[in-house]
């Protein structure tokens, strides 16, 4: 994973250890995911990925596996240095469009998770 970036994903309202899992698992069966692991006392899912896998498809991708896996998540990507802030509908739909910001190594992505139950 020499050039690979980590992408954290906050998961506000997460109670449920299972479906912590469940989304991890999920998650990390994306094609272009290294590795993904949960911090559940943090709430917080980190996906490693190539730096130009980091882009709007695989975004929206992995807000609509989330979706898919808990429903009734509302997603957000907060500004980083690979890609503006980011919303999402609730398929996983981007509703702004996030726009490359930057070529350095180290980028984190923080993607906020509410109302998962």
């Amino acid at each position: 994973m020499e050039n690979a970036i980590r992408a954290d994903f906050i998961l506000d309202g997460l109670h449920c250890a299972h479906c912590a899992e469940k989304i991890t698992r999920e998650v990390a069966k994306l094609e272009y995911v290294n590795e993904s692991s949960m911090n559940f006392v943090a709430k917080k899912l980190s996906v490693y990925m190539n730096k130009n896998d980091i882009k709007d498809n695989n975004v929206s991708e992995i807000a609509r596996t989330i979706h898919n896996t808990e429903n009734g998540i509302t997603v957000k990507m907060n500004a980083n240095k690979a890609m503006a802030e980011t919303h999402f509908d609730n398929k996983g739909n981007i509703l702004n469009a996030a726009s490359e910001k930057s070529e350095e190594a180290s980028i984190r992505a923080d993607f906020i998770l509410e109302g998962l139950d």
